[in-house]
């Protein structure tokens, strides 16, 4: 039997649950639904949703062990005796579960059930039931399961104790198990494996740690946050679910969704009305109203209806994300605690009276932010956004969107900054973006256009400070004296000790430049000029001008004597987003009190100069563009150095360059890159509306997994040259490079471009030289998701050597027609499985372009064969007899799944015209997308054999 999930300790990189005992093999000639046809989402980790589908269910069947289909109905109860475990140590401390504990299993249950369309139903007699939920005193050091097996069949030992779930008596944990601590989530854990879920991971017991594949750890994903059959805290992937103190998750989580999912089908009749989750819930399940569940941590899955979260009872700032697969920041102290789950659809959302921030998905979202600083941002469909009271920023995105201001159009300011509209009135100062279709006014709807043909010009006005909202910033640690107070309508005389924020609401984009003059006769500690997004001090948006001591970003020093200085300083190349304030700092905490004068301070847009074209394409000049950062992810620059051709980046962020340039099918990048100190997620991209997208990334080295993968770097501190068809992974007018370097711990990775070039390849592959292919100058990567496990890797100019188990790609390409041919010498003294030299186009395996020169098993052209017995022997072989059209790449076969010792040698490679000089192909590009594991070939059971004959799984 499996049992699954015993004693552990619960904290950040150790085990919370154990599994020991041995396991029963469930029949698999079922299958329900795949993890593909859940979502069709490129993040998804369909890996680790394979990982959790343990391959175990209950299932109907004539009186064997072959399975004839999935059960309506699975039943759960709760057993009076210990007698159906009479062969096992648990029925020795038996004792039946607590009324606390049996409502907590319920609700559990519950939650399960709400997932497939199996019906999880009580069982009248819990003695009887398909799961059984007991304690005991024996042979349980904490909690463990057995996974499932035959439903409604109770004839043998093994029908009686499979997907019983164990809880160990006395436990602590388990005296009072609720939504949000260890003994709830511990009982959602053990139910799932009673339901055939695995670990997240390959361990079982023990005490792993997180990041460790030594110890079973194989997904970044594997954390709480992600899934409930985890080992590994929340805190390991970014999470924070500490709130006074330590909370779990209160619902099968985002993956464990998709898993049982897969397993059991998807429940298409969960809440299928107009459901609202938070405050003014209406679903009728407790976990989901947040007046009761002050703390929530849990993943949603709605099969239909317009559909509301609404968080109108919280006052903390917010962010909520209704995209499926987003996770979200909601109530006070709690971030990445609420999910939305693949193939779950939440048209809208309400926010509270904090700064929030909520972001729309694909469907007609209604956005309503309430009280506070919001920013509201819709998506594909047609939106309706609704700010409130305070200053809020308001973008539509795709689809036609609405803004409702609850004012008569008469009765508010409406101004204009580069397209921007911003509208003061009632419900405070507003900034419209120009996705934006329409506003609805008390009074009429009134089109974007219209209201920009109305609207005063606001670009480049020098900031009146006697108009503006002033405000303490910092505390009264900061905050503690003014001396010297004088606002102009473009100047500010202030003295004391003292930081201070004025109402501005502007977005910084990467091409925003703060403009002033300044002066001070008394300078202080610290003085100098930023901009704010709430009053908390924030280091990296302020720049010291003046002062004994060193805060924030230096490179802007006063050196006037008492005279006015003016400075312009490119705030967007340090950061872009809105901000509501603009913030001044005259600091003296000990000695004379500080004096600092401002005047003519303007934010300014100044666009970048056009890069300088190359080969219809552009040659990157790193200095002549714009340097920003993505709004949604946080830096710490220790240094940054460019030159015309080159950028070096040190410590932790994601860089954008102006760059607008229209991907097309043909676009190629060039570059050299080279980094000494690898970090989390390194590599280069681009960018289109100034937020993360994994799909427009690729990368090229750091210990975590983010992005389009396939282009890795193996210099080892030394430059490698990439060349990546862009083209083949995403189009369309892209408005940034991307570079990042991002190292959230230690913050002191490092990279280096140069030679970056961007071009078409309208004319199809370069031409070729008479030249053998220098395989040391040709990007390398692995080949359709097949390269395992390499023991030996070598390349010189004319010869490459592989051992183990290896798929091995180069980028080259070449036109092949009628005439093409390629010649090489090949030896191997190690046969392998599959042997042999191809070309491709699309990353994927495909017999018909692969020459098969050796191997054990068969696979792919076998025209040509390898009978050298370890020495040199030369090939050539009529490419255009086989194969026709352009290839993007030639790739190497050392397939050994079995012994990894393949061993394959192949030198003096040449492609060329038989009608034409012997040539090889330069210039080549790569283009990968590995594309899902291919599967092994898995034994199947005899339909005679018994259960009991099967292995156990420890």
């Amino acid at each position: 039997m499996c049992q699954v999930c015993s004693t552990g300790i619960d904290s950040a990189g150790a085990t919370s649950f154990q599994t020991t005992g041995s396991g029963i093999l469930a029949a698999t000639d079922v299958i329900v639904a795949s993890s593909s046809q859940i979502a069709s989402v490129a993040d998804i980790n369909t890996a680790l949703v394979d990982q959790l589908d343990s391959g175990n269910f209950w299932y109907l069947s004539n009186g064997g062990y072959t399975s004839l289909g999935l059960p309506s109905e699975i039943s759960f109860g709760f057993p009076t005796s210990g007698d159906f475990a009479s062969t096992y140590t648990e029925s020795n401390g038996f004792a039946a579960a607590t009324a606390t504990q049996q409502e907590a299993a319920r609700l559990a249950v519950q939650l399960w059930d709400d997932l497939i369309p199996v019906s999880l139903v009580e069982a009248a007699d819990g003695n009887t039931a398909d799961i059984k939920v007991s304690t005991s005193s024996t042979g349980v050091s904490y909690a463990h399961a057995y996974y499932p097996s035959r439903a409604d069949m109770q004839t043998t030992t093994v029908d009686r104790i499979s997907g019983s779930v164990w809880l160990r008596e006395g436990h602590g944990n388990f005296n009072n198990p609720s939504p949000g601590n260890y003994g709830f989530q511990t009982i959602i854990h053990e139910l799932g494996h009673a339901l055939g879920l695995d670990h997240a991971g390959n361990y079982n017991g023990g005490s792993p740690q997180y990041g460790k594949t030594s110890d079973g750890w194989m997904f970044a994903e594997d954390s709480y946050q992600y899934t409930v059959m985890s080992y590994f805290t929340a805190s390991n992937t970014g999470a924070d679910w500490f709130a006074g103190t330590s909370l779990r998750a209160q619902t099968p989580m985002l993956y464990d969704v998709m898993a049982i999912q897969q397993i059991y089908g998807v429940d298409t009749t969960t809440r299928t009305g107009d459901t609202v989750y938070g405050f003014n819930r209406n679903d009728g399940h407790r976990i989901f109203d947040f007046a009761v569940n002050a703390k929530p941590i849990l993943t949603i899955w709605d099969a239909g209806g317009t559909d509301t979260i609404d968080l109108s009872g919280f006052s903390a700032n917010q962010t909520l994300d209704l995209r499926e697969g987003a996770y979200s920041d909601i109530a006070a102290d709690l971030s990445s605690n609420l999910a939305i789950a693949y193939g779950a659809v939440i048209e809208n959302g309400v926010g509270g009276s904090g700064d929030d921030t909520i972001t729309g998905n694909d469907a007609a979202n209604v956005l309503s932010g309430l009280d506070g600083h919001d920013i509201l941002t819709g998506g594909a469909g047609d939106d309706s956004l609704l700010g409130g009271a305070g200053d809020d920023i308001l973008r539509g995105g795709d689809g036609y969107d609405i803004v409702t201001i609850d004012a008569v159009s008469t009765e508010v300011t409406i101004a204009e900054a580069n397209g921007t509209l911003y509208i003061s009135g009632a419900d405070g100062y507003d900034t419209l973006f120009d996705d934006i279709e329409a506003v609805q006014f008390r009074d009429t709807l009134l089109t974007y256009a219209a209201l920009l043909g109305e609207a005063e010009t606001a670009q480049d006005e020098v900031f009146d400070f006697a108009a503006a909202a002033m405000f303490s910033y910092g505390g009264t640690a900061q905050d503690v004296s003014v001396t010297t107070l004088e606002t102009g309508s473009g100047s500010l005389e202030i003295g004391g000790n003292t930081w201070k924020l004025f109402g501005l609401d502007y977005n910084v984009t990467e091409n925003t430049v703060l403009r002033f003059e300044f002066r001070t006769s008394a300078e202080g500690e610290i003085m100098g000029i930023g901009l704010e997004t709430d009053s908390s001090i924030s280091k990296n948006l302020f720049f010291q001008l003046a002062g004994s001591d060193s805060w924030g970003t230096g490179g802007f020093s006063y050196t006037g004597d008492g005279d006015w200085q003016a400075f312009e300083i490119p705030v967007g190349e340090f950061f872009t987003g809105n901000f509501p304030y603009l913030s001044i700092v005259v600091d003296a905490d000990s000695g004379a009190a500080g004096l600092a004068e401002f005047r003519d301070v303007q934010l300014i847009e100044d666009a970048a100069a056009p890069v300088d074209p190359v080969d219809g394409g552009i040659r990157f000049d790193f200095t002549q563009s714009t340097i920003g950062s993505l709004a949604d992810q946080g830096e710490t620059v220790a240094a940054i150095e460019r030159t015309d051709n080159s950028f070096l980046f040190t410590g932790n962020g994601w860089k954008t360059f102006d760059l607008n340039y229209e991907v097309t099918a043909d676009t190629i990048i060039r570059f050299d890159f080279r980094s000494s100190v690898e970090g989390e997620i390194q590599g280069i991209g681009f960018d289109s509306d100034g937020r993360t997208d994994a799909d427009e990334f690729f990368q090229l080295a750091g210990t975590q997994s983010y992005g389009i993968s396939g282009f890795s770097y193996t210099g080892d501190g030394d430059w490698q040259t990439f060349e990546i068809s862009v083209g083949d992974y995403l189009q369309g007018f892209m408005t940034s490079l991307l570079v990042v370097n991002d190292d959230d711990g230690a913050k002191q990775a490092n990279i280096e471009i140069r030679d970056l070039v961007i071009f078409e390849e309208s004319e199809g592959p370069p031409s070729a030289s008479d030249e053998t292919l220098d395989l040391s100058a040709l990007a390398i990567s692995g080949y359709a998701g097949q390269d395992d496990r390499v023991t030996a890797l070598e390349r010189t100019e004319d010869s490459i050597l592989l051992e183990g188990n290896s798929w091995k790609s180069l980028a080259v390409g070449y036109d092949i027609d009628e005439n093409s041919y390629v010649s090489f010498r090949f030896r191997s003294d190690a046969v392998g499985e599959i042997i042999g030299i191809g070309f491709d186009d699309d990353n994927s395996l495909d017999k018909t372009e692969l020459f098969q020169l050796g191997g054990s098993q068969s696979f792919g052209i076998d025209d040509f064969v390898y009978t050298g017995d370890g020495e040199w022997q030369e090939f050539l072989i009529p490419l255009g007899e086989y194969l026709s059209g352009t290839k993007d790449r030639i790739y190497f076969a050392a397939d050994d799944d079995g012994n990894e010792a393949a061993s394959v040698e192949l030198a003096d490679i040449r492609i060329f015209q038989m009608d034409d000089s012997p040539a090889s192909a330069s210039d080549a590009f790569a283009a990968e997308t590995p594309p899902a594991d291919i599967l092994p070939l898995v034994e199947m059971l005899p339909p005679d054999m018994h259960i009991d004959d099967l292995p156990f799984i420890a």
